[in-house]
């Protein structure tokens, strides 16, 4: 479930929306807030040059969940593959990634270093050090976002990151800004 082709790859946003709408008639003047918001710090960024910009820094936690698996064995993925995917965003945010010229047309206007930068968390909620990897043994059970409010960090501190085996062939997702913070 790990090796999934790029033609696999699949994109839930409209089903997950449209599920928020069902229990959440305020969602859209969120989803709207949060885009204009969005647009405004843009276009704010956009005046600056770069280096004038203070870069963003975004803990970031990492909840390996797994059902006692050793470390390096999927799901229980290891630290080195973690860290090479939060570098891989990393260049993804700065526009120094290989890839850069894979970007469709239609965004090669606007690609640019966002000036955010992922970090992984050195303190957990509690104050206590940590590498900002969470493994979490489910004891057996199938992955669900039920699971997600007893392992999330504050999301008002931390960007929260789940890797576990989904079932079926999505590659991953993300929750969609403005929705239920105990699943963001």
């Amino acid at each position: 479930p790990f090796l999934i082709s790029a033609q696999d790859r699949t994109c839930h946003y409209d089903e997950v929306v449209a599920e928020m709408r069902k229990s959440d008639p305020n969602v859209d003047q969120r989803l709207m807030d949060i885009r204009n918001n969005a647009k405004k710090w843009a276009r704010e960024a956009a005046t600056q040059k770069r280096g004038q910009r203070a870069t963003i820094f975004i803990p970031t936690v990492v909840h390996v969940m797994h059902n006692g698996e050793p470390v390096g064995t999927a799901p229980n993925i290891s630290d080195d593959w973690i860290m090479s995917q939060i570098a891989v965003l990393n260049e993804d945010y700065q526009a120094t990634n290989a890839d850069l010229s894979d970007v469709p047309s239609y965004f090669q206007p606007v690609i640019g270093d966002m000036d955010v930068q992922f970090v992984m968390a050195v303190l957990d909620p509690n104050g206590n050090a940590t590498n900002g990897i969470d493994r979490v043994d489910m004891g057996g059970s199938n992955w669900n976002d039920n699971q997600k409010p007893g392992t999330i960090w504050n999301p008002e501190d931390y960007l929260n990151i789940w890797v576990a085996d989904h079932g079926g062939n999505p590659l991953g997702y993300a929750t969609t800004p403005g929705g239920n913070p105990k699943t963001d």
